[in-house]
């Protein structure tokens, strides 16, 4: 069999995909004994695997927490459009997502799923190619309305202004479990549900908010389409950085953590873009 070209690769149910990566793992149980004449003997141990695709999409198939068949094709071994190839498959847990906003460099949104195996991973040879299912959904930074949000509870969303930069993470705290009816392979249930928010400013006065506030956030994906995150709480302002040598531009680090209840006790949520009803609680 020759190289290939990642070109091809592609993912089931997920459009616009950059790239996708699998780790095939074990573990090895290592033991000298009066036989091994001074060296090291090894024998298998628990398996394991993970993986992880990155899409130029605001809006995920899956979430964290959420079970789904994975399908990953490499490439075609003819070298050719649509020739059957290699297959990654098996039974995924959503680890993370992780969605990128950078206006600074004027980027296409980027969203990441981060996943990790259920028991077996399968991999096949002659399978049929896997096409991407829909058309392209990405978005230029320069379509996305600027993020908005309100603070403690008063005054209506409002404009979060001169951010440089958003990331966000949404995980799950999935449990692996491993036992006598696994058959060496990692099984996994869904994790409690969290959140954190780091976000460039290239704002000095901290004229919206500050240490302890809560808040609740849109972040845009397009005109229109928003993520809804309630509640925040803003953990603290980092790298507030003055330099004098270049005058670069004066800008600061903001960490804002998941907060499941605001201040009178009212329940927060987290809802995808269009979405009618909320992915948490």
């Amino acid at each position: 069999m020759s190289v290939h070209s990642g070109k091809f690769a592609t993912v089931n149910g997920e459009p616009t995909v950059g790239a996708w990566s699998i780790n095939d793992d074990s573990d090895t149980k290592a033991y000298r004994a009066s036989n091994t004449k001074g060296g090291t003997d090894r024998r298998p141990g628990i398996t394991s695997w993970s993986g992880s695709f990155e899409r130029f999409s605001g809006l995920p198939i899956v979430m964290p927490g959420t079970s789904f068949s994975f399908l990953g094709y490499e490439a075609p071994d003819s070298d050719v459009s649509g020739g059957t190839g290699q297959t990654y498959s098996g039974t995924a847990l959503v680890d993370s997502i992780a969605l990128t906003w950078n206006w600074q460099g004027g980027d296409l949104l980027k969203l990441v799923t981060n996943f990790s195996g259920h028991l077996a991973l399968i991999t096949a040879a002659a399978q049929a190619a896997v096409a991407d299912n829909t058309a392209s959904d990405a978005r230029g930074i320069v379509e996305v309305t600027p993020p908005t949000v309100q603070v403690n509870g008063a005054g209506g969303q409002v404009a979060w202004p001169n951010v440089a930069q958003i990331s966000l993470t949404i995980s799950a705290a999935n449990q692996p479990y491993v036992n006598s009816s696994t058959a060496g392979g990692t099984g996994r249930k869904p994790g409690n549900i969290d959140w954190t928010l780091t976000a460039t400013e290239q704002e000095v006065l901290r004229t919206l908010f500050n240490k302890g506030d809560i808040v609740d956030l849109k972040l845009f994906i397009d005109a229109t389409t928003f993520w809804i995150l309630k509640f925040g709480l803003v953990k603290g302002f980092t790298n507030i950085r003055h330099d004098r040598d270049t005058g670069a531009i004066i800008s600061r680090n903001v960490q804002i953590d998941m907060k499941a209840f605001d201040a009178a006790g009212v329940v927060g949520q987290i809802r995808l873009p269009g979405a009618s009803s909320d992915f948490w609680p």
